[in-house]
Formats: C-alpha cells, structure tokens, sequence
C-alpha cells in the first residue's frame, strides 16, 4: 500500500496543476468565446424583433459579415479596455463596449449605402452586449473559485510602506473606511536613518507587530504575501523612491497609490454608516499590463501608418536614413515610438520598457533641459503613463521619427 502513495501524491499534483491550467484557459480563452456566442444570439433575436415591427428585410450578409464584425470590434475594444483582465471590472467591459460601439459608427458612416444595414440595431446591440457580458460575469462569479472573480468581491492584500507614525495613521484610516483590504503589514522606507532594522524586541506596537521588512526586499514581500496593493505614505516615501520600488516588482500585476500626507476622508458621505473614503493617489504604472498591452498596439498602429505614408514622410524627416530601419524596429517588437530619455537613472531605477525612438523631451518646444529635469520627466512618464501622451509626444516629435 505504501508504493502506491508517491503515485497518489503525485497524481493530486497534476491534477491541481491541470485544474488551474484549465481555469486560466477559461478566463483568457473561453470567455471572450462565451461572449461572442452570447452576442451573436442577441443580435440575431434582435435582427428578428425589429425587422418584423419595421418590415425591414435584411440580407444574409448581415448576420453572416455585419454582425460578426460588429462583435469582434466589441470584444477587441473590451479586451484592450481590461474587460478581460482578473480581477473583474464591470466599468471596464462598459468602456470597452462604449468605444467599440463609436468605431462601430465611424466605420459604419464610412461605409458605401449598400452595406448601411442599420443604425438602430448597432445601437440596440450594445445595449444588448453590455448586458449580456455584465451577467455572463456575474455568473461566472457565482459559480466559480476565488481565481475568476468580481473586483468588489476580493479583498486585496495590501501593503503600506512608510515610517511607524504616518503607516499607523494610514491603517487607521483603512480600518475606518469602507474600503475591503486585507491588511498584511508594513514596509519600512530607507534614508533618513531609516534603514536599519526596526528593533521588535522592545517595541510592541501595531507597527512593530505587523513590520515585514525594508522596501530593499520589496520585491520578495510582495513575491511572498502575494500583495496585490500598495500605498505609500506620501510624507515618508520620496517620488524617486516610489518609481525605484515599482522598477523592482514588474512582473506582477500590482496597484499602486499614495496616501498624501494629512490626509482624510472625502467629505461629503451619503450615509452616516459609511464615513467615506481614504483619499489616495493611484498611479498608473507603464509596468501595468494593460498600459503595456495598449504601448504596444499605439505601437503597432502607428508603425502601419507610417509605413503606409514612408513614401511621403520619408522626405519630411530630419534623418531619413533611419526612419524604415525605426519603422521595422517598432513593428518586430525592438523599440517602441516613445520611451526614456537616454540617461543612465532612466536605464536603472525605471520600470522597464522598449529603447525609445522619441522621449519626453520631444513633447516640449523647449529641448535643452539639465539632467535633473530630463530625470523628473522620465519620472512623470512611467509614474502616470497614458495612451495619449504617446500620440502627443509622437504629433510634436514626428520631423525625428528617423532618429
């Protein structure tokens, strides 16, 4: 009988292994399935419903080219919206499906009249694919493990970084508030002294109780308690310091904020139950997958419209020796159309990303800047990342796409 043990062991490895194969498989794969098949059924109900109130004859193709491109723009824009992305976030499969439903209508007024089906049924679909992907969500959140679940269903492990006084403060503030974290502890800043051991066998405070170690060894806390969110006390916690803690944890999906210093609740509480919110500063992180993800597809699209324009725009260029050579780079995934400038902060304590063809400093009239300055640019850049920054960057910069 004890043979067989090692094999039974070995046999709930795999299938534990296989369950939560299967499960990411469902979440990446099956759902935007289950969501077109969904829609697709709607839209043919749809096209039912109101072609019989409005006696309105709708060729095949409709359902057969019409409707099918019509969801996989609404299913791509809520993918690149986060839709998709774990924890669930119903204002995000909302916005992607709003945007899908504009390109929708762009394309649609572009089209010749022959292919015009109907403005009505565009509009009735989205309504129909924002309900139908809200309940297939909720559903799945019903019925499945904690690993496909609602955002306001979770409880993030979160982690405060800051000194005893501030960090007790802020966890006081959490404990009031009506926000749902699972407290895990405290990260101790470095500089200022600060960086020796704090000394736990005197000291038998809330912060002492809960002290995890130096944000030196940020990476292996968060790596170990699985931390999902982290405020930094704005008081103790320099911006430099912030970037240089987020550079060292990129490869998880982590939320990042900054409780700045004295600060309270939101005034203004609907009810005397709910004593409102911690007042915190997100930061959106390049090193966020979605910001990422949508990096990559500016990248993607602006590189198809430059080589689509090169004959003309190859003219325009300050070097227009590089400017195909950037092009190819871009699209094989080598360089991206903007990054950090080139300085040796930039290259060491920033979250990591693609060599930059333009920088920051391309989306200022004025371009001698000191090293301090490129350096907080860079900073800003990566701390609050947005997809327009790069298009902006690009429409100022775009005389020196051949750098």
């Amino acid at each position: 009988m004890h043979h067989f043990l090692p094999f039974f062991i070995r046999f709930a490895i795999y299938l534990r292994a296989g369950a939560a194969l299967l499960i990411r498989f469902l979440k990446r794969i099956l759902l935007p399935v289950l969501d077109f098949l969904l829609l697709y059924i709607g839209m043919y109900f749809l096209k039912e419903y109101w072609g019989q109130n409005m006696i309105v004859n709708y060729p095949s193709e409709f359902m057969e080219l019409a409707v099918p491109g019509y969801l996989l723009i609404w299913i791509t824009s809520v993918f690149f919206s986060g839709g998709y992305d774990s924890p669930i976030r119903l204002s995000k499969v909302i916005r992607g499906i709003f945007t899908g439903t504009l390109i929708i209508l762009v394309i649609y007024a572009l089209l010749p009249e022959a292919y015009r089906f109907s403005r009505a049924l565009i509009l009735l679909g989205s309504v129909w694919a924002s309900i139908a992907m809200i309940l297939a969500r909720l559903f799945l959140n019903a019925i499945s493990s904690k690993n496909i679940v609602m955002e306001s269903a979770t409880r993030k492990r979160l982690l405060i970084v800051g000194e005893e006084e501030e960090g007790i403060r802020v966890l006081s503030l959490l404990k009031l508030s009506d926000a749902s974290h699972n407290f895990i502890g405290f990260v101790k800043p470095r500089g200022n002294g600060s960086h020796r051991n704090l000394d736990t066998s005197k000291n038998h405070s809330e912060y002492t109780k809960f002290y995890l170690g130096a944000d030196d060894k940020l990476s292996e806390i968060i790596e170990v308690y699985s931390i999902e969110e982290v405020v930094f006390c704005g008081k103790d916690v320099a911006s430099n310091q912030i970037i240089n803690c987020m550079a060292t944890e990129q490869n998880r999906d982590v939320e990042y904020k900054i409780a700045p210093p004295e600060s309270m609740f939101i005034i203004g509480s609907s009810s005397v139950d709910n004593p409102g919110e911690l007042y915190v500063i997100d930061i959106n992180s390049i090193s966020k997958s979605i910001n990422k993800r949508n990096k990559r597809v500016i990248d993607l699209v602006l590189g198809i419209f430059f080589l689509a324009l090169s004959p003309l725009l190859v003219f325009l260029q300050h070097n227009p020796g590089r400017f195909f050579s950037n092009i190819f780079s871009v699209l094989g995934a080598k360089k991206s159309w903007v990054g950090y400038s080139s300085t040796a902060q930039a290259l060491n304590t920033l979250p990591k990303i693609r060599p930059g063809i333009l920088s920051p400093i391309d989306g200022l009239q004025q371009h001698s800047l000191d090293e301090h300055t490129i350096s907080r640019l860079n900073t800003l850049y990566a701390k609050d990342y947005r997809a327009y920054a790069d298009l902006r960057i690009v429409w100022k910069g775009w005389r020196n796409l051949g750098r």
